[in-house]
């Protein structure tokens, strides 16, 4: 398993947890400031202005696990790929930060997003 995959489950599990709770162990938000990062390298990567086979791989990956979730949304630019992203992590930031309602759709999506990671990484 990648270091990636592992990344993606462990924050998976922590916004379960935190959906569950409403608050966040110690392990869990380092669970999900890990996931956290690795989004932001994403986003990172994405908007470089540069076209490097890095770049490439990082947006057809993003493209992928967020057709998962929204597959009437089209995401041939990467403006709507880093703006949903970029969701992802404001909700991430605010589960870290416990200022987000445990029943927030956002939560959802924020674990949709690492549920699929792992399954689509892998194809």
């Amino acid at each position: 398993m990648s270091r990636k995959t592992s990344v993606a489950r462990a924050c998976r599990k922590a916004i379960l947890a935190f959906s569950n709770q409403g608050t966040c162990s110690e392990s869990e938000h380092q669970a999900i400031e890990h996931g956290y990062n690795m989004v932001m390298t994403m986003i990172h990567e994405i908007s470089i202005a540069c076209h490097s086979k890095k770049k490439a791989a990082c947006r057809d990956l993003a493209k992928r696990i967020l057709h998962e979730q929204h597959p009437r949304i089209d995401y041939s630019h990467d403006e709507k790929l880093i703006r949903d992203l970029a969701d992802i992590c404001l909700t991430l930031r605010h589960i870290m930060e416990n200022r987000l309602r445990k029943d927030n759709h956002k939560v959802f999506d924020a674990c949709c997003f690492f549920q699929f990671f792992p399954l689509v990484a892998t194809l």
